[in-house]
Formats: C-alpha cells, sequence, structure tokens
C-alpha cells in the first residue's frame, strides 16, 4: 500500500513538472514571439519614420531650390518680395517638421556614432549658410567666425555635429528680432591627436529667465505659452541638441539675460585628421593688401580672421568716408571688399567714389543671400564681383585669386554625372551646376547611371540620388566601382533620408560623402568644389 501511494505520489511530482515545463516552454515561446512582434514593429516605425521624412523632404527640396533660382532672375520689387515670403515660409515649415522627423528617428533606431573625415570649418559655414534667408527675412545679422586654430580637417560625427549646431542656430534666430547672431568656434588641443572642438551660437534675442533655464532640454518644453503662440515650434530642438551631443561624448552649457540675449556652448571631442588642407594660403595670397569696409564690428572681426588666415594685410573701415580717408592717407590695396549693411549702405554711391579713386583695383559687394540691398543694375563699372553673406572661406579664396592672379575658376570644363530620378530635383541641380560651369549629364535611375558611366568614359564626380527605381543608388555604385572609369572617381550620395540612417551603407558601397535634401545651391557648391579640389590636390 505504502508502494503504491509512493508510485502515486511521484507520478503526480512527473506530471506537476511536465506541466511546469510545458507552462515555462509556452512562456519561452510566447515571450520569443512577442520579441519578435516588438522588433518587426520597431522596424516597421523605423521605416515609416524613413520613409516619411524622404516623402516630405523631396517636395520642401523642389519648392526651395526652384524659389532660390527664381529670386536670382531680374523681379520687380513685388515679385522679390513675394517669391521671397516664399522661400522663408517652405524652409521654415521644414524648420518645423525637421526636428520631430529627426527625433522620431533617433529613438527608433539604436544610435551609434560614425566617425568619418570632414573639414570643420567648411561645415560650420555650410549650416550657416543654410540659415542665412531666414535671418535675412528678419533683418538680423548672421556672422560665422572660426579661429585659425581649429584643424581643418577632423575626424568625428558630421552628420549629427551639423544637426545639433543646426537646431541651436534655427533657435537663435527664432528668438531674436533684430540685431545679429553669431556662430564663434575655436580648438583646444586633448593629446597628442585629439582636439576639443568648442562652438557658441550667441544671439541678441529675447533672452531667458535664469529660473527656467533648467528645464529647456526636456522633450516638449517651451518657456512660456505666450511665447509658444509667438515663436512656432513643438519643443524637441533643445533635446534632440542635447541628446546629439550627449551622443558625441560632449557637454551643452547656456547663459541667457532677458532681453539681452543667449550663448549657447556645446564642446566635443575630435580627432585632427593627417591631412593638412586642401590649399596653402600663404604660398598665393600671401603679403596682398585689402581694403575691408564693413559695418558691423563682428562681421569685419570675422572676415578679417579670413584674410589673416590668407596672410593678407587688410585695413578695416566702417563706412565708405573713413575708406577714401584711409585711401587718401596712403592706403594701397589691392582689392576692396565692401559690405552692404543688411541694406543699410549705399553700395552705388560708395562704390562710384571708390572707382575714382581706385580705377584699377578689383571691387567686390558682400551681399545678403536673397539680393537685399543689391542695385537693379549690376555693371563691370560698378563692382567687380559680388559675394553672398556670410562669406565662406573657400569662395573668397577663389573670387581673391581669381581677380589679383587670375586663377582660372575650378568648375571650367569638370565633367559631373547627376543620378535623380525625380524630375524637379534633377531640374534644380543641374541648373545650378551648369549656371556654374560646369558639364552635367543626368540619368533618371541607377541602371541609366551605370550604363552612362560605362560607355561615357571618366567624370570628375557623381551625385548619386539613394532612393531610384530599376537600380537604387547604393547598387548602382557598387557596380560603379568595379569600371576602370569608376573606381577612383568621387561618388557623392544625395539623399532626402536621415544620412545617419544609410551613412554605413554608402561608406561600404564606395561612397564619399552626402548631400541632405533640402539641398542648397551654395551648399552643393561647395561640396562639388571639395571634392574637386581633392581630386586634383
Amino acid at each position: 500500500m505504502e508502494t503504491q501511494t509512493a508510485d502515486l505520489a511521484a507520478g503526480h511530482l512527473a506530471a506537476t513538472h511536465l506541466a511546469a515545463a510545458q507552462v515555462a516552454a509556452a512562456q519561452v515561446a510566447a515571450l520569443e514571439q512577442l520579441t519578435t512582434q516588438l522588433a518587426e514593429v520597431k522596424r516597421l516605425k523605423q521605416n515609416f519614420v524613413m520613409g516619411l521624412n524622404h516623402e516630405i523632404r523631396t517636395p520642401i527640396n523642389g519648392i526651395m531650390g526652384m524659389m532660390d533660382l527664381l529670386l536670382e532672375t531680374p523681379l520687380s520689387a513685388e515679385q522679390r518680395e513675394f517669391a521671397s515670403v516664399v522661400r522663408v515660409c517652405a524652409q521654415d515649415l521644414f524648420d518645423l517638421l525637421r526636428p520631430s522627423l529627426d527625433f522620431s528617428s533617433f529613438v527608433a533606431k539604436s544610435a551609434e556614432i560614425d566617425f568619418s573625415e570632414f573639414d570643420v570649418a567648411e561645415t560650420i559655414e555650410s549650416v550657416v549658410c543654410e540659415q542665412m534667408p531666414r535671418a535675412e527675412a528678419k533683418g538680423i545679422e548672421l556672422i560665422c567666425n572660426v579661429d585659425e586654430g581649429v584643424p581643418t580637417l577632423a575626424m568625428g560625427d558630421v552628420l549629427r555635429f551639423r544637426e545639433a549646431l543646426t537646431q541651436l542656430l534655427r533657435n537663435a534666430i527664432k528668438f531674436t528680432e533684430s540685431g545679429e547672431v553669431e556662430v564663434l568656434s575655436h580648438g583646444t588641443p586633448a593629446d597628442a591627436n585629439g582636439f576639443d572642438l568648442t562652438v557658441s551660437v550667441r544671439d541678441t534675442g529675447i533672452g531667458i529667465d535664469p529660473r527656467k533655464i533648467d528645464g529647456i532640454f526636456e522633450s516638449f518644453h517651451q518657456i512660456d505659452g505666450g511665447l509658444a503662440r509667438r515663436y512656432s515650434g513643438v519643443g524637441l530642438g533643445l533635446a534632440l541638441t542635447q541628446q546629439l551631443i550627449t551622443l558625441m561624448r560632449g557637454r551643452i552649457s547656456v547663459e541667457s539675460q532677458p532681453e539681452v540675449g543667449s550663448a549657447f556652448t556645446f564642446t566635443i571631442p575630435l580627432i585632427a585628421a593627417s591631412g593638412t588642407g586642401k590649399q596653402a594660403w600663404h604660398r598665393q595670397l600671401d603679403g596682398m593688401k585689402a581694403l575691408l569696409i564693413v559695418p558691423n564690428q563682428r562681421t569685419a572681426h570675422s572676415l578679417g580672421n579670413l584674410l589673416a588666415q590668407f596672410r593678407m594685410e587688410h585695413t578695416k573701415c566702417s563706412s565708405g568716408a573713413e575708406a577714401m580717408r584711409a585711401i587718401a592717407a596712403g592706403a594701397n590695396p589691392r582689392v576692396i571688399l565692401l559690405d552692404d549693411g543688411g541694406g543699410r549702405v549705399d553700395l552705388e554711391s560708395v562704390s562710384q567714389d571708390l572707382k575714382r579713386v581706385r580705377p584699377g583695383t578689383p571691387l567686390v559687394w558682400m551681399l545678403g543671400s536673397t539680393g537685399k540691398g543689391r542695385p537693379p543694375n549690376l555693371s563691370v563699372a560698378t563692382c567687380d564681383s559680388e559675394l553672398a553673406k556670410p562669406v565662406r572661406r573657400y569662395t573668397l579664396y577663389d573670387a581673391l585669386l581669381s581677380m589679383t592672379v587670375g586663377h582660372p575658376e575650378p568648375g571650367a570644363r569638370r565633367r559631373i554625372l547627376l543620378a535623380e530620378d525625380n524630375d524637379i530635383s534633377r531640374r534644380l541641380v543641374s541648373k545650378i551646376l551648369r549656371e556654374s560651369g560646369y558639364l552635367v549629364d543626368c540619368a533618371e535611375d541607377g541602371r541609366k547611371a551605370l550604363e552612362i558611366v560605362r560607355s561615357s568614359g571618366a567624370y570628375d564626380l557623381v551625385l548619386m540620388d539613394l532612393q531610384m527605381p530599376n537600380m537604387n543608388g547604393i547598387d548602382a555604385t557598387v557596380e560603379i566601382r568595379k569600371l576602370p572609369a569608376g573606381s577612383a572617381v568621387p561618388i557623392v550620395a544625395l539623399t532626402a533620408e536621415d544620412p545617419a540612417s544609410r551613412r554605413t551603407a554608402c561608406r561600404d558601397a564606395g561612397m564619399n560623402g552626402y548631400l541632405s535634401k533640402p539641398i542648397r545651391s551654395e551648399e552643393l557648391l561647395t561640396e562639388v568644389r571639395r571634392y574637386l579640389l581633392a581630386e586634383t590636390a
């Protein structure tokens, strides 16, 4: 009887263990299924955000790009005003949507830092130039000042660096009604190969109550309900900025005083690249004299800093009258740079006076990018060249070299292949390039681009959209790299997606860099010039 009872107990215990094992197995299977479902939901969410990002950027790219081209054509004062408003509204729409898309993309996937080589000063300048139309629409002076001590080339996460700086600069312009916004940067050596890059975005805006500073980096945070209604936004820009800077192992701080302005400063570690830069400024402009006429003291300091990096001697003047006195006192410039002062300087009158006393000296106008303050009938008799503000170092260098030494334009007779399936984007980019002297061939998809490279020989540069029918940009690049004519040509991705999500695939395919849509003409031409100069260096 006892044996039978023991057998029954043992059987019951075995059955209990078996049931428990089955339950545990079922729970494990359910957990695995749930994990798979969550991973699939995360993947779908990420793909949705990436797709939405692409679909929004593409039409906005067309609107903003075509408006840029329209503003460069002869227009009546009323037409120019209307076109400028449309351009600014399109930029505002994109600026409103981008933080939400980027923030969603950031939290939808695991964020990993990605190192690549980039030109620090050029990257900062391109971000500043992107925001110029918004600053001009508000009559704000936008200034960019990169200290000479910042290494030319560095290794770091350039895309996240650009985005963090863009967010801070957008905020500064948004909350500034008059005065100026300035981006300053300097480098501090950290070890044998590394340095700390510090960037400050300073404005003369409304400022922040010190009691409310602590919460400004929180998601969806807006300081004041009244300000939220006055200044559009969803409160994600600073939250995204802090996450990006933290990811880059950096830190950010803010100093602010109500009705005086704010200064957001961040520092990130970078690795100095082995390259020494693209051009040896002092070899070609060393010792040349320039006369600098700039009303704004900080802008004058920024431009003077660039001329000093070219090893040029320069005299600063704040007005045409002061410049005339300097010339009368013996100033003998090889070139004269005249700033429009945000439309406050009578360029025509000052230029005529300068041409009368210095008829053989090249005169360069530095103008707002939308042409504000530009006399309607520009002639060589009045000035010899014009540059958009804020003036970028390589653009200024090329202009000075061309007028003083007769250096040919870097874009002359260079061949570029543009692979882009969107008709508006294709027309926009090709027009910008052709008007700048480049020879451009176009392909509607990746397969056509591959055929053109195979049959037409070598190109100096290929601009490759990522999302195209028949063959996408990644696959086309892989195949082009297998061809003798395509093995060494620089290939730059054009993408309306979040570039961070595709950079590994682009790099593995053999691409050299990225251009994010919406594409600005100044940024496009600067990047094209950069790759072509690097190719011939």
